[in-house]
């Protein structure tokens, strides 16, 4: 099971962004820290491994589409909302608001 989520956790940078929620936790370490039973690690594990593998195997096709969706939100935040923010530093995503309403992410 360890070594499962491990290689789960593994993967954490390399999926699209979008899909970071599937992580629970930082680390795999932390995960294995929540004293949840085997039988919901496992569950967890079965499900969330295939999306990953997809996930990473997308966000590799799609390329630069990462890095884009960060430059189009340090300029929606630049220019909107009054420079860089708390939303890019973490990560997040302020949804379709602004000029890129429009645009698929």
């Amino acid at each position: 099971m360890r070594s499962q989520l491990i290689e789960i956790y593994s993967h954490r940078n390399s999926v699209r962004l979008v899909d970071r929620d599937l992580y629970q936790y930082a680390t795999a370490e932390a995960h294995l820290n929540q004293g949840q039973s085997l039988e919901v690690l496992q569950d967890w594990c079965s499900d969330t491994y295939p999306a990953v593998l997809a996930s990473v195997s997308l966000a590799a096709r799609l390329g630069g589409a990462k890095q884009c969706w960060n430059c189009r939100l340090y300029v929606m935040q630049r220019d909107y909302i009054g420079g860089p923010g708390p939303l890019l530093a973490s990560g997040g995503s302020p949804g379709r608001v602004g000029p890129f309403a429009g645009l698929v992410a």
